[in-house]
C-alpha cells in the first residue's frame, strides 16, 4: 500500500459515485440527445449546387443587426416582452434541473475519489453548490446545516441531488461531521439557541457580527476530536480577509488529524488555497483538477487587483 492510498484508508469517505441506475438513465439519455433525426420522406441534398447554401429563412435569420450590440440589450433599450422560453417547459418524468449542470452531471457520470480536503472552485451558477449541499445530505447531514443529529428544517429548498448519490466509506473510520452553509446561517442560529449543546463557552450567534459567528461555528464545531467529513458551502460571504485566514488556519489543523475531510464550496481565492486540498474547477465545460495559480478565477482576481482600473471601463 502506497502512502497516499494508506492516508485515504484512514478517511471516513473513500469514494462518492452515482447509484447505478442514475448513470444508466444519464447515459441513456445522452445518447438520444446525440441521435441524427432524420424526417421521412427527405434526404440530405450533398450536391455541389446546394452544399454549403444556407436557405433563404435561415440567411434572413442569420443576419444580425450592425449596430455593435448584443441581442438582450436590444431587447432591453427597446423593452419588447421577451420570446417564450422553449428551456421553461416542463422536464420529462424522472429529469432533474441539476442534470443539466455541466459539472454535476460528469459528476454523476464519473464519481469522485475525494482526499482530505477538496476545494470545489467556481463562478455563481456553476454547481459548486449544488454538489456540496447533496454530497452532505448522502452523507446523513442536514440539508440546512449542522451535523447528522441536526433536525434543523425550516422549508424544503434542496435540490434533491443527495438522494442520487452513493457514499462508499472506510470500514471503523469516523462519522461525525457538520454542514455549514452560508445561505441558511440566520435560522440555523435561532436553532441553535434553541436547541443549546453542552459546551458552556458556546455563545449567543445573533449577539455576534455576521463574521465573528461564522468563524465561532467552526471553532466550536468542527471537532478535532470528531473525526468525519465537514462540509462548508460559501463561507468567505460572511468573512473579512483576516477572518479567512483564521478559517484556513483551523481547517488546517483539523486536515493535521488525518481522519478528518473537508468538503469546501467557494469562489474565493484566499479558501481556495487550503494548504494540501485538491482544487476541482468547475465551469460550463464540466470539472477538472487545477493547481491553485492556474484556476481561472485566481488569475482573474490577480488581474483585477494589479489593474482595478481596466475592468471597470466601459
Amino acid at each position: 500500500m502506497s502512502d497516499e492510498e494508506w492516508v485515504r484508508s484512514r478517511l471516513p469517505v473513500r469514494t462518492i459515485e452515482a447509484w447505478p441506475e442514475v448513470r444508466e438513465r444519464l447515459i441513456a439519455h445522452s445518447l438520444e440527445d446525440d441521435e441524427v433525426v432524420e424526417w421521412p420522406g427527405e434526404e440530405a441534398d450533398d450536391s455541389p449546387e446546394t452544399a454549403g447554401t444556407p436557405e433563404p429563412a435561415a440567411a434572413e435569420q442569420a443576419a444580425e443587426p450592425d449596430d455593435g450590440l448584443t441581442d438582450f440589450q436590444r431587447q432591453w433599450l427597446s423593452l419588447e416582452e421577451p420570446e417564450e422560453d422553449e428551456s421553461e417547459a416542463p422536464l420529462e418524468p424522472g429529469y432533474h434541473w441539476w442534470e443539466g449542470i455541466p459539472a454535476v452531471r460528469q459528476f454523476l457520470l464519473e464519481g469522485f475519489t475525494p482526499g482530505p480536503a477538496t476545494v470545489l472552485l467556481g463562478e455563481n451558477g456553476s454547481g459548486k453548490s449544488t454538489l456540496a449541499e447533496g454530497i452532505a445530505m448522502a452523507y446523513g447531514l442536514a440539508p440546512e446545516g449542522g451535523s447528522t443529529g441536526s433536525r434543523h428544517r425550516t422549508r424544503n429548498t434542496e435540490a434533491g441531488l443527495g438522494d442520487q448519490l452513493h457514499i462508499v466509506r472506510n470500514a471503523g473510520e469516523g462519522k461525525g461531521g457538520y454542514f455549514l452553509r452560508a445561505e441558511t446561517m440566520h435560522s440555523f442560529f435561532s436553532y441553535l439557541e434553541d436547541n443549546p449543546g453542552n459546551d458552556p463557552e458556546e455563545p449567543l450567534f445573533h449577539q455576534l457580527s455576521h463574521g465573528e459567528s461564522f468563524v465561532a461555528l467552526v471553532e466550536l464545531r468542527f471537532k478535532p476530536k470528531r473525526p468525519g467529513l465537514y462540509v462548508l458551502d460559501e463561507p468567505e460571504s460572511a468573512l473579512s480577509f483576516d477572518n479567512q485566514l483564521r478559517l484556513l488556519r483551523h481547517l488546517t489543523a483539523l486536515m493535521g488529524t488525518g481522519r478528518h475531510q473537508i468538503l469546501l464550496a467557494t469562489h474565493s481565492p484566499i479558501l481556495a488555497a487550503l494548504p494540501g486540498a485538491t482544487i476541482i474547477e468547475l465551469d460550463d465545460r464540466g470539472f477538472r483538477e487545477v493547481d491553485h495559480d492556474d484556476a481561472g478565477l485566481v488569475r482573474q482576481w490577480r488581474h483585477f487587483m494589479n489593474d482595478p482600473a481596466s475592468f471597470l471601463e466601459s
